[in-house]
């Protein structure tokens, strides 16, 4: 009898409870409906600063670009490729996401930019170099100097992207001479293959006009290796993307990032794969060299690579897994900006 009592009174205080409970939420008549929140589209604000002995380098997120499989990439078969995306959960069967990003390079003496997004050459779903340039506290008259790795419209158009004015009014707008003098002659259309001939003639087109606003205000100037553009910034030779595709360089308190352009397309293909080309290289063959030697030269020696295609922030390290084929590092995220000498590199 007492246990039954017992069992009475534990569900009769369970009962009361649960009743409590409820009218503790159950709205009264006086009480207005609160909306359920919406669901949140952004993460946090597109830049990522990371520390480099004395400099600070902030990743731009311009957005992100897509790329069908077979239309972009070549160089081994449609299976294989497939194969290596799913070993990334990528769907293979959808267009590849690829970022766009840009780095503004902080050398507590000068503001430079290293290339400038798409602007809206692609259509809405990029040019937002200016927006989270921004967002890390910074404006675009401050900026000293742009430095472009090549002249495609995913690097350049953020620097006029309305035609005949300066997104950067106080900037000079560096590239490669070779590279000026190659796309801002459009009689050099007749190099590319014809089937790709009509894709290439509208960045001919963009890049003249794109440059112009720079170029009548004496704000365009054009380098070759060995010139100094800038204190702690060296120019390094990555052609094959395109003609006179360039990468830089930086290196404070011997601290060093090699910002590499179009070097890499797929953090997914060509790191496993560094033979994977990409349709719009203008020489497969010397853009797949030039990779080659970079991977081998970086995972050897441990430095930060930065990119303006890898995932977004596009910053880490290259480690090879077996002769030729290497992985992909990305740094490890941290909501502080920590001295790289107090981040754990990656063990080899």
């Amino acid at each position: 009898m007492k246990n039954l009592t017992g069992k009475l009174a534990v569900s009769a205080f369970l009962s009361a409870s649960i009743l409590l409970t409820h009218s503790s939420y159950a709205k009264t008549d006086n009480q207005q409906s609160i909306a359920s929140p919406a669901i949140a589209s952004n993460q946090v604000a597109g830049f990522y600063r990371q520390a480099l002995g004395d400099f600070q380098i902030t990743a731009l997120y311009d957005g992100d670009a897509k790329l069908p499989l077979e239309q972009y990439f070549q160089g081994q078969s449609t299976e294989k490729m497939s194969a290596l995306l799913k070993g990334y959960y990528i769907d293979p069967s959808k267009a590849i996401q690829t970022s766009v990003n840009a780095f503004l390079i902080n050398t507590g003496k000068e503001l430079i930019l290293v290339d400038s997004g798409a602007a809206k050459c692609f259509g809405e779903g990029l040019g937002s170099i200016e927006k989270n340039l921004n967002a890390a506290g910074y404006h675009v008259e401050q900026v000293d100097k742009i430095l472009l790795t090549h002249l495609h419209p995913d690097h350049v158009c953020g620097i006029s992207p309305i035609a005949g004015q300066k997104a950067f009014p106080n900037a000079t707008v560096y590239v490669d001479q070779t590279e000026a003098d190659f796309w801002l002659n459009p009689t050099n259309l007749s190099k590319f293959p014809k089937e790709k001939q009509a894709n290439f003639k509208s960045v001919f087109d963009q890049t003249a006009k794109i440059i112009q606003p720079y170029q009548a205000s004496k704000q365009f100037k054009t380098f070759k290796v060995g010139d100094q553009i800038a204190e702690g910034i060296n120019i390094v030779p990555t052609h094959g993307h395109t003609i006179g595709h360039s990468s830089f360089l930086v290196n404070s308190k011997n601290q060093k990032m090699l910002i590499l352009g179009d070097v890499v397309h797929s953090h997914a293909l060509q790191f496993e794969q560094p033979e994977i080309s990409f349709t719009a290289d203008f020489d497969a063959k010397q853009a797949i060299q030039t990779r080659l030697a970079l991977f081998k030269t970086f995972a050897k020696n441990g430095d930060f690579i930065a990119a303006a295609h890898l995932p977004f922030p596009g910053v880490g390290h290259i480690r090879e897994t077996s002769p030729n084929h290497y992985q992909w590092i990305p740094v490890q995220y941290n909501p502080q900006v920590l001295p790289v000498d107090q981040v754990n590199k990656t063990v080899k």
